[in-house]
């Protein structure tokens, strides 16, 4: 996915191959410094300090934190993750310089960093902050306050706002309050503004016109009470809310609407998001619906899903890691990235004729037993669409097909596999299965990689575990000259 959705998706990406999510290092070798009571790792660039992670241990760094503005005589410009032993009951302040002109970063693999200190009440902000892309802070700031110096940022009872108050930032997950109304002149929710918030319990958006990808990302709030304003808004948004009972949205807005808890866009072709917290015995989507949204479903427990006919594409991240058992409907033509990673939808798949384009990941680590693609027009299995699922034994590919991406079946249960004449790429780790005996290749000119297929290092061939695959394919092609280089046993069709 383009944003990881943190913690869960982290535990996603665990059980995933390597080839298809990792968390890389960070480029550059970091330092390392303790400085009053607080362990910091640290890189310089261009004579400048960005604070990778910050680590209080225990009660050594008393009441109140205040970030250094230098460090070996460099300027300190960002902090991007935070966090303390759980035993610290002291610190309660933390005091970001002036220096400081950027909170929080993006592991290069995805996925938001934190500033997660137990006790943190008040946050205080120096004057030359300009860059806060989402709210890093997590769940117990009470309050914000900014120097009235800053140009970027100010702060009203305690909420973080852009200077002009257009944008909420952050909203401090333990302020005093159960309700709360957005001022009018905010038009965007910034993303992961209500990260965590606990003691709010109901919302109204007012003037919002945009709510940010995981803007109530763990958000404790029951009732969100949108606006005639609002114009966007994804399942992304909501992101695994832990408290949200009921939405609403205000009569005359052009574009949303609400049908059972469920919010649809105007016309109930599209479902947006059908919350985390509705859980039936089973759905079924209504026929006027032909898109499923991103996110719609995610993590969802309802135990059944009803998708019908009439659904057409099923977005990104739609089903992901959904609890339940969910079918692919009959005729869609579209199923983007990551749509049904996790997602149970039953041992034995038979995808349709309508289909034309499947995402990455699209059922990385599912559950079933076969596949049949023989009937779609797909010309492309992308990046690990396949992946991890350890149950798939039994794969039909269709003559459409052009090219398999990298890690496609990796970690499958796979035995034999019979790539169509169309085929002319093989990506890297595409057929990583142990179980793999038989590869059948029927064009000449199918070019495999290198590490398309496993090869046993020479300490598991000693332990008793031999490299047995047979590839098939027209004498003199290209898979005769792989199978040739690589040490497989080699058969004319």
């Amino acid at each position: 996915m383009k944003k990881t959705l943190s913690a869960v998706l982290a535990l996603v990406m665990l059980l995933t191959s390597f080839a298809a999510f990792s968390f890389t290092a960070d480029a550059a070798e970091p330092m390392e410094k303790h400085i009053k009571g607080v362990n910091y790792e640290y890189v310089i660039k261009n004579d400048k300090v960005t604070i990778q992670y910050a680590f209080i241990s225990g009660n050594s760094a008393g009441k109140t934190i205040t970030i250094p503005s230098k460090i070996d005589g460099k300027k300190v410009v960002a902090l991007e993750c935070m966090g303390m032993e759980e035993k610290n009951t002291k610190t309660t302040t933390l005091v970001i310089p002036d220096t400081v002109e950027k909170l929080g970063g993006i592991y290069e693999g995805g996925g938001y960093k934190t500033i997660d200190c137990t006790n943190l009440a008040t946050v205080k902000i120096g004057k030359n902050l300009k860059s806060m892309s989402y709210n890093p802070f997590m769940s117990s700031v009470k309050k914000f306050t900014v120097n009235s110096k800053n140009k970027y940022f100010t702060t009203v009872k305690g909420v973080l706002y852009n200077k002009k108050k257009t944008k909420l930032v952050a909203y401090p997950a333990k302020k005093a309050g159960k309700s709360f109304t957005v001022p009018a002149s905010v038009k965007t929710l910034g993303t992961r503004s209500f990260y965590y918030v606990s003691k709010l319990k109901t919302l109204k958006t007012n003037k919002v016109v945009t709510v940010a990808d995981e803007t109530f990302y763990y958000s404790g709030i029951k009732t969100i009470n949108f606006g005639k304003p609002l114009k966007t808004i994804t399942g992304e948004s909501f992101a695994l809310p832990s408290g949200l009972k009921k939405i609403t949205v205000a009569k005359g807005n052009k574009y949303f609407t609400v049908k059972d808890n469920v919010l649809f866009n105007k016309k109930k072709t599209k479902l947006v998001y059908f919350p985390y917290n509705k859980k039936l015995s089973k759905y079924t989507v209504p026929k006027s619906v032909k898109t499923v949204g991103r996110y719609a479903f995610f993590y969802n427990a309802t135990k059944k899903v009803v998708v019908p006919a009439s659904v057409k594409t099923v977005e990104e991240g739609a089903f992901m890691v959904f609890q339940g058992k969910v079918n692919v409907p009959s005729k869609v033509v579209k199923i983007e990235e990551e749509a049904y990673l996790g997602a149970d939808v039953g041992k034995s798949l038979t995808l349709p004729s309508t289909l034309k384009t499947i995402g990455k990941y699209t059922f990385l680590n599912a559950d079933f037993e076969s596949v049949d693609l023989s009937k779609t027009k797909l010309t492309q299995i992308p990046e690990g669409a396949f992946s991890s699922c350890a149950k798939l034994a039994a794969v039909k590919l269709p003559s459409t097909l052009k090219t398999i991406g990298m890690s496609a079946f990796t970690d499958t249960a796979v035995t034999s596999l019979v790539l169509p004449a169309s085929v002319t790429k093989v990506g890297a780790y595409a057929l990583w299965c142990e179980s793999l005996k038989e590869l059948t290749v029927k064009g000449a000119d199918t070019a495999l990689n290198e590490d398309a297929i496993m090869q046993y290092e020479d300490d598991n061939a000693e332990a008793g575990i031999i490299n047995t695959i047979v590839i098939k394919a027209p004498a003199g092609s290209k898979a005769e000259t792989y199978a040739n280089e690589k040490g497989f046993t080699f058969e004319a069709l």
